[in-house]
């Protein structure tokens, strides 16, 4: 079995759910572990891959319960960096009743003690859990981690986030793009940084920078393909119920690694993908949904590609 390292945030959500702006109320609050590289690495752990998380945590009680989530999923917690003096990032998630969200952090979500670094781990394939914010915002920490995971011989993924204040200007990013096997942004965060706002477009200008595959992911519509070689096609997302889409495309960069790990062609492995992320919207939380690899098979069986 290979292992992934998942390297990004991991913090605590507040989430918010059914806000009532005349009351004041809200349906419910939660509090959940969270966070891309946290979301990534349990999905990972609980399809029955070996995951590694890579992220900072403060030796606070929000650090506590994320290692207690990792650990019960099967994490390795090896590659944790902790920092006595610093809080554990804190995220406050506001989710309406048609899924859609919008979060808001502290300035410890910049997390300025935390530098992602291979380490001399020995890994199949890492990820770059959360480009474009803290850790992953500085291009010169960035390329600094692509070529070691490139050197080692592992796969690379980038899944994008919008960005949080100063807009990075993807001309800074060139010499990293060529070291991407992957990225994987959705819709909004493609038009956002390419200028194209139909996937094919965005898809091709991510290319012509360098990166070998692009997946667009297109939320109720599925994803849009462009290989490194072979044909682009478009993928069809699995109907059925949105709860919230926290974590989604986290779950979605699991599922296609697992698979692309153990050798599927990329349509398959997209296909496997798109399952997890639909088994994650149908519930609250970024790691509810997904709790074995069965049950994403026998999700896929029970909904065929038309």
């Amino acid at each position: 079995m290979q292992t992934v390292l998942f390297a990004g945030q991991a913090l605590v959500d507040c989430i918010f759910f059914g806000m009532e702006e005349k009351s004041q109320r809200v349906e419910s609050i939660t509090l959940a572990p969270g966070g891309e590289a946290y979301n990534g690495a349990v999905n990972f752990s609980r399809l029955g891959g070996r995951a590694l998380l890579h992220c900072g945590l403060g030796r606070d009680v929000p650090g506590r319960l994320l290692e207690t989530g990792a650990r019960e999923a099967g994490v390795d917690l090896r590659a944790v960096v902790y920092r006595e003096d610093a809080a554990t990032p804190i995220s406050g998630l506001f989710v309406d009743p048609d899924g859609e969200r919008k979060s808001y952090v502290s300035r410890a979500n910049d997390l300025p003690f935390f530098r992602p670094t291979l380490g001399g781990l020995s890994v199949a394939a890492a990820t770059m859990s959360s480009l474009f914010r803290p850790p992953f915002l500085d291009p010169e920490i960035c390329l600094s981690f692509a070529r070691q995971v490139k050197e080692s011989g592992a796969l690379l993924l980038a899944d994008t986030k919008m960005p949080r204040g100063a807009d990075p200007g993807l001309s800074d990013y060139r010499a990293l793009f060529s070291l991407l096997d992957f990225i994987t942004p959705n819709e909004t965060e493609a038009a956002y940084y390419t200028g194209y706002s139909d996937p094919r477009s965005s898809a091709r200008a991510l290319r012509e920078l360098g990166v070998g595959t692009v997946i667009v992911k297109l939320g109720e519509k599925g994803c849009y393909v462009l290989p490194e070689a072979g044909e682009d096609f478009f993928l069809p997302a699995i109907p059925g119920p949105v709860v919230d889409g926290i974590g989604a495309g986290d779950s979605f960069s699991a599922g296609l690694l697992l698979r692309l790990l153990e050798g599927a062609p990329l349509r398959e492995a997209c296909r496997f993908a798109t399952a997890c992320a639909s088994l994650t919207v149908a519930h609250r939380g970024a790691t509810g949904g997904i709790q074995s690899r069965r049950q994403v098979e026998e999700y896929l069986d029970a909904h065929p590609v038309e």
